[in-house]
């Protein structure tokens, strides 16, 4: 499984798996979506490198967003902000 974002190759923690589910807007009022992905970040500059300080008390994560790429054999899926 490779995680890109913002063009960057993020590092997943040993044994990730991430839940993606896609539903029908027509019943569901929903459309496809992954539950959350935990990425290390301490000891971690790889992820560092993308996310900067990101963890800092001052940064507002709300207004954040990343262009994200997550490949596994055929299977790709993107996230534009």
């Amino acid at each position: 499984m490779i995680l890109t974002i913002n063009g960057q190759q993020a590092a997943l923690k040993k044994g990730s798996s991430i839940e993606y589910v896609s539903e029908n807007r027509i019943f569901t009022d929903a459309d496809d979506y992954s539950m959350e992905i935990e990425l290390p970040l301490a000891d971690c500059p790889q992820n560092l490198d993308i996310f900067g300080m990101i963890t800092r008390k001052d940064v507002d994560t709300g207004d954040i967003f990343f262009d994200a790429v997550l490949r596994q054999d055929r299977l790709r899926l993107g996230i534009k902000k």
